[in-house]
């Protein structure tokens, strides 16, 4: 129950960067075929934290490739418009971070228990380094840190995209 949670949370979190909800928004078939993007992204998951190292590899490389040519133009939240691609650093970061957190608040919540109370599992922080995140948060009290951080930089923000976004998750065709 808490990996659907926690899906669905990663995918709503990730839309406050406009420069990633950009990148979907634009280049991904979410609208056209929602299951099969979404069975794409399980399917990197489950291979990154489950599969063999050489395994990881190869999906990851898919990804990157594919990162590759989704590049553009996003309003920031101060109505600059701004160059995106999605293997910018900034990007990755926040899509891996709003996944860590996201996995983990939902895991605490509905989850139950865990040893691990203070350290995230290190295939998060794996997932994170093959996708080009430098030096990912590997506890709890760091992915809160950078959280907060990214509330307080006034790069996140809600508009018609982030909204109807919304209302494709909550009622999907």
């Amino acid at each position: 129950m808490s990996t659907i949670i926690a899906g669905i949370r990663v995918l709503l979190m990730q839309s406050l960067h406009p420069g990633a909800l950009a990148g979907v928004y634009d280049h991904s078939g979410f609208k056209r075929d929602p299951l099969g993007r979404l069975a794409n992204t399980i399917r990197w998951i489950f291979t990154v934290s489950y599969g063999s190292m050489d395994a990881a590899h190869t999906a990851t490389h898919f990804v990157r490739r594919v990162h590759d040519s989704v590049k553009g133009n996003y309003v920031d939240a101060q109505g600059q418009t701004r160059e995106y691609s999605a293997n910018d650093p900034e990007l990755l970061r926040w899509v891996h971070v709003a996944y860590a957190d996201s996995f983990v608040t939902a895991h605490r919540i509905w989850g139950g228990r865990s040893r691990r109370r203070r350290r995230l599992h290190p295939r998060m922080a794996q997932a994170g380094r093959l996708m080009g995140v430098e030096d990912p948060p590997l506890s709890l009290a760091e992915v809160t840190a950078e959280m907060d951080q990214w509330y307080a930089s006034g790069h996140l923000r809600a508009d018609e995209r982030l909204r109807e976004t919304i209302e494709f998750i909550r009622y999907p065709r």
